[in-house]
């Protein structure tokens, strides 16, 4: 059973049917009419909660038992384009995780300002190719007591699954050559007493930017049959770099959000340092590069923008996570150094509007057969969704809409 708020202290007792009798401190007054046990209403940050932990990727004794080999991650060169190995369940899927967390805006991994993680020195198109927003999150701890205890134990447990899959995977790697230097990065970073004593989990999202120009240095010309003495004037090499940066995107993965009113282009991106200009002016067709929002909603459902990051994602902010993990060699060297890494699914920020909605439509009488039927509600899921993760959300709300509150 789902915990309840815990309730305020007061004068009232139970009878032995359970029914509260409120008893009088005024001499000579009768007691009041029994009423029914005072149980508070759960907050909208509560009941979020109870819903984030009842997903069933949501961090629990049983998680672990669903990855198809824990000591051997696969590499999904074809699914995911890159040579990274990622956690795998049984059925073929990538393995996520779920959990309850608080954004640590002062974390030193937390990138989500006008630059994201790029470099601060040195832009150029090789290094956006590569861009991603950094969040920086802790884990619940007893002291949230505005959440739930099944909710701190879900984000704990998060922690306690991470450490454990790195510890897995580290003693099936086994030790390096004794001439190699291996540099390695865990899934969380650590925090001293000096600075506040916590493990914080750093997730990375998917590449920002799509659509960039193309970085090769001699381009050869791509002329077809049909084009032959269809040009106007003749062709040079500058013009055939434009030519070829314009046919050039860089590959995208499938995403959540693929709608038009979510994409921006770079040249709407804050540039409060010009950093972005100078890069516009010295690529023509720079412009066109596209950012795309990942998978992260407000609290009524809506796509944030990247852009909105820095100035809505305030620093103990309560969010749902879901990551996946990814181990890479880092900066393809050959000192087998490795990076673990949590690369992000989705992000909601509690107290979640879906979630209290549901929560309330079970609270109200049903209506009655033959009486109407209740409209569909275009504010029950985030909007934007693809259909096929579309449906694999529903399938799990479904399954939490029939929980009790």
């Amino acid at each position: 059973m789902l915990s309840t708020p815990p309730r305020s202290s007061s004068e009232d007792t139970l009878d032995s049917q359970g029914v509260t009798t409120t008893t009088s401190h005024i001499p000579g007054d009768q007691p009041q009419t029994p009423t029914r046990p005072n149980v508070p209403e759960p907050s909208p940050l509560w009941t979020s909660c109870l819903h984030v932990v009842q997903y069933p990727n949501a961090a629990s004794n049983t998680l672990l038992e669903t990855i198809a080999d824990i000591k051997k991650p696969r590499l999904l060169r074809t699914v995911m384009q890159d040579s990274a190995d990622y956690c795998v369940k049984a059925s073929g899927e990538l393995f996520t995780i779920r959990f309850p967390a608080k954004i640590d805006r002062f974390g030193q991994f937390a990138k989500i300002g006008a630059y994201f993680n790029l470099p601060n020195t040195g832009l150029d198109i090789v290094s956006l190719k590569d861009a991603r927003a950094q969040f920086e999150f802790k884990f619940l701890t007893e002291e949230d007591n505005e959440c739930p205890p099944e909710a701190i134990k879900c984000s704990n447990m998060a922690s306690e699954i991470l450490m454990h899959l790195h510890q897995v995977l580290e003693d099936a790697h086994g030790p390096s050559d004794g001439n190699k230097n291996p540099n390695i990065t865990a899934f969380w970073r650590s925090y001293g007493p000096g600075s506040g004593d916590y493990y914080s989990a750093v997730v990375l999202t998917e590449p920002l930017f799509q659509g960039l120009p193309s970085t090769e240095g001699v381009v050869t010309p791509k002329v077809t049959r049909v084009d032959i003495g269809k040009s106007a004037s003749c062709l040079s090499p500058s013009k055939a770099s434009v030519a070829a940066s314009r046919a050039h995107t860089v590959p995208a993965r499938t995403t959540t959000n693929t709608q038009d009113s979510h994409t921006l282009h770079i040249s709407q991106l804050p540039d409060p340092q010009g950093r972005y200009a100078g890069l516009l002016s010295a690529h023509a067709n720079f412009s066109e590069a596209k950012v795309i929002a990942p998978d992260v909603f407000d609290s009524q459902g809506k796509y944030m923008s990247p852009t909105d990051y820095e100035a809505r994602c305030k620093d103990g902010q309560y969010v749902e996570v879901e990551v996946l993990l990814r181990i890479t060699n880092g900066n393809n060297n050959n000192n087998d150094s490795r990076v673990y890494q949590l690369v992000l699914t989705q992000m909601k920020l509690l107290p979640y509007r879906m979630y209290t909605k549901e929560a309330l439509l079970k609270c109200r009488k049903p209506v009655a057969k033959g009486k109407g039927k209740r409209k569909a509600d275009s504010n029950t899921e985030p909007e934007g969704q693809s259909p096929t993760k579309k449906a694999a959300t529903v399938t799990a709300e479904t399954d939490i809409s029939d929980m009790e509150l």
